[in-house]
């Protein structure tokens, strides 16, 4: 069914929708603007797999992969988390089981491997998160956002620029301020 029926929030999805590994013009750099609540919220890629609130999502990512799956079996759980590289299709590279991946803190400069998280992302139009567990910390998350966007060419850049911030005061809280994931958060677009 529509957003509209699920939730007061509007979503805000950008006019110009890269498909596949096709990037957006160079010139593009403009907010998502185009409000998609009147629209169906279950056409985007793992969003359109679960629709729910962010804690909902967080406790689901707690119950799979924290210390007692309630889930899956524990041989489940060990086949999903055998991740080998995708050789061909999205993302050629980029680790992946069964429906979970290694998330990529390299590329923003992460200091530590408590930061090493287990999850997947998920993206439908006007919105975008990113789900998963931390071993180390124990702890499970869902960070979400209303407004898609590219921003110098850059897709996804809210989700980009708050997910390293989120996860050095979640690493920072739970290690008692001993440990942090990245020297210095990035600066949001």
């Amino acid at each position: 069914g529509h957003c509209s029926n699920y939730t007061d929030v509007h979503g805000y999805a950008v006019k110009y929708r890269p498909i596949g590994n096709k990037q957006p013009p160079p010139n593009l750099t403009e907010f998502g603007n185009e409000d998609v609540w009147g629209l169906s919220c279950l056409n985007g890629w793992t969003c359109g797999n679960i629709a729910a609130p962010a804690q909902d999502v967080a406790s689901f990512f707690f119950d799979l992969l924290g210390p007692q799956s309630k889930i899956v079996s524990g041989w489940s759980r060990m086949q999903m988390t055998q991740f080998a590289p995708l050789t061909y299709g999205w993302s050629v590279g980029m680790p992946y089981g069964l429906g979970l991946m290694p998330q990529d803190f390299q590329r923003w400069g992460a200091t530590t491997d408590k930061c090493n998280v287990i999850g997947h992302g998920g993206s439908t139009y006007g919105f975008m998160n990113v789900n998963g567990y931390s071993p180390s910390l124990g702890f499970a998350f869902s960070l979400a956002t209303n407004n898609e966007s590219i921003i110098d060419g850059e897709f996804n850049a809210h989700i980009n620029a708050l997910y390293p911030q989120c996860l050095n005061a979640l690493v920072s809280l739970l290690s008692n301020g001993t440990a942090q994931c990245f020297p210095a958060p990035p600066k949001p677009p």
